[in-house]
């Protein structure tokens, strides 16, 4: 007697062809990837250039140093990029991915800024250019803290307050050029009038023009 026995086995696994926007957007994250790796590698070989400077070289290289912090910075926005584009369609995520990137830069700023001589102007611009760093860390963080809050009024709350926010920092910025503007009209204004004397004669004021030879009020 002659028993035949059948084994079923699994069908392979068919590989889903891949389309043309989903290969361009694996190649754009790998082409991202690779520049961010290739920054960070320069920045590398900058900090390496600049720990084997002679010892006996007086003071800091502003410039080199100057030069690190522009590659350093540079390789933020890269993996930034990169990562942005790896958390594409999940907000909480790429907010995420934009304050870490933002309070990196604000650290970099502040590092640069003490490094250099104290009461200089360079440490000054550099100080403000950190603070102005921070101020966006700061906002990024409380955009994402509210994101991640659940739907309620307490949400709705600080949702208005950022909003709130964002419009006094519109006319902070637009306030000096307001301001320069005024100066200007009344400096036009006053060539043209008030450098007329006029004479004031029962509660009235009256200015002088020219009618022929004669001088009228």
């Amino acid at each position: 007697m002659e028993i035949h026995a059948e084994i079923d086995m699994p069908a392979p696994l068919l590989q889903q062809k891949e389309s043309y926007s989903e290969r361009k957007k694996r190649e754009q994250l790998e082409n991202a990837r690779r520049k961010a790796e290739e920054q960070k590698e320069v920045v590398l070989r900058q900090e390496q250039a600049l720990h084997n400077q002679p010892s006996e070289a007086s003071g800091i290289d502003i410039k080199a140093e100057q030069a690190l912090l522009a590659a350093k910075l540079k390789t933020v926005a890269l993996d930034e990029k990169a990562k942005l584009k790896e958390a594409e369609g999940d907000e909480i995520q790429q907010m995420e991915v934009r304050y870490k990137a933002q309070a990196e830069r604000a650290e970099l700023a502040g590092a640069f800024a003490r490094m250099l001589p104290e009461e200089s102007a360079r440490r000054r611009k550099a100080m403000a250019a950190k603070e102005e760093q921070e101020l966006k860390a700061d906002r990024l963080r409380r955009e994402l803290k509210v994101a991640q809050m659940p739907e309620g009024e307490e949400k709705k709350r600080e949702k208005a307050t950022l909003t709130r926010h964002r419009h006094y920092d519109r006319l902070k910025k637009i306030l000096p050029i307001v301001l320069i503007v005024i100066a200007a009209v009344f400096s036009v204004l006053y060539f043209f009038i008030g450098r007329q004397y006029g004479v004031e004669c029962a509660d009235a004021l009256y200015f002088s023009s020219l009618d022929g030879d004669a001088t009228v009020y």
